[in-house]
């Protein structure tokens, strides 16, 4: 949003819009280019290479109910909220473990993803901004990057050795989120693994919000936020994503329905916010002490059934 705010003010205040060569989207892309064909990347090349050896060929979750015969190559999604209760406790949960809210979001999907797939070795994608270059954060367009991120659960840790195991891991991946999605594609490509089919069909989205912001980044103007209709195509088989900002949380989950049926996602959710619960309200507990839920019987749009007193009466 900067990037768009430095052009308004220019432009707003009758001046041209001249960006210096190097914060020009085309310098961007050749200077990329030649820092990976001169070598300049190596480091991060031999720390991706590094992560993600022996990585497993296949990564998939278990559907537990038939998805519907399809043709089509729409997605479907389904969103949720998080509890303001719950949300409360994600704010001074995250500030006592000196981590975001991202890292706590983050760290239940992990073990969402871990739960329903079986696996000790959870791999899926997790876009990042990839402005970490000098002067990149001034640049009008579109820098994105695509990281595949590993995260390996061995034993049974509790909730917050968990939390800063992961935390940790993703700040090593962002450290080295410059090199080039295309690039790692075909290296792992040469090692037999093919990220259009395995195991790369997850992919976690986090969106820190800029509501309240947009009178600062850009006075005078009127705005508002819209839902995002996430039904036209469908990149990964399962693609969630959860909004964060101050006041709330919320999420998204789009899938694919000819992989994943509607009661699937819906249980994929309903476990996701017992999880973000469940982490917040008992850090000391282990992992094996999250509650299983029977989905069915729980909707979206209701508070959490598993409050921490509950929590206490089953343990």
């Amino acid at each position: 949003s900067s990037d768009l705010s430095r052009a308004y003010r220019i432009l707003t205040a009758g001046e041209t819009l001249e960006q210096e060569r190097n914060l020009q989207m085309s310098y961007f892309a050749r200077r990329e280019r030649m820092e990976w064909e001169q070598g300049i990347l190596g480091a991060h090349e031999s720390y991706w290479q590094e992560r993600l050896s022996d990585m497993p060929t296949r990564f998939q979750l278990r559907p537990r109910s038939s998805p519907q015969s399809s043709s089509e190559s729409q997605g479907n999604s389904l969103t949720f909220d998080i509890d303001e209760a719950v949300h409360d406790k994600l704010c001074r949960f995250s500030e006592t473990q000196n981590v975001t809210r991202f890292a706590v979001l983050l760290t239940a999907f992990v073990i969402l993803m871990r739960r329903f797939s079986g696996k000790n070795d959870i791999v899926f994608g997790l876009p990042v901004a990839n402005r970490d270059r000098e002067g990149s954060a001034e640049i009008v367009g579109y820098l994105s990057n695509l990281l595949i991120s590993r995260f390996q659960i061995t034993g049974n840790p509790t909730v917050s050795q968990a939390l800063q195991s992961i935390h940790q891991s993703v700040l090593e991946d962002f450290a080295n989120q410059s090199y080039p999605f295309a690039a790692l594609q075909r290296w792992l490509r040469a090692q037999a693994i093919d990220l259009e089919t395995d195991p790369l069909s997850t992919c976690f989205l986090f969106e820190h919000s800029q509501e309240g912001m947009i009178e600062s980044l850009f006075p005078g103007v009127d705005a508002e936020f819209l839902p995002i209709e996430m039904t036209n195509s469908h990149k990964f088989d399962l693609t969630f994503v959860v909004g964060d900002s101050k006041q709330k949380s919320t999420g998204c989950v789009e899938y694919n329905p000819r992989v994943f049926s509607e009661s699937y996602i819906q249980s994929l959710a309903c476990h996701y916010l017992e999880i973000v619960n469940f982490i917040c309200s008992f850090p000391d507990r282990r992992l094996y002490e999250i509650p299983q839920i029977d989905a069915q019987y729980v909707t979206l749009s209701e508070p959490s059934r598993y409050s921490p007193a509950h929590l206490a009466d089953i343990y």
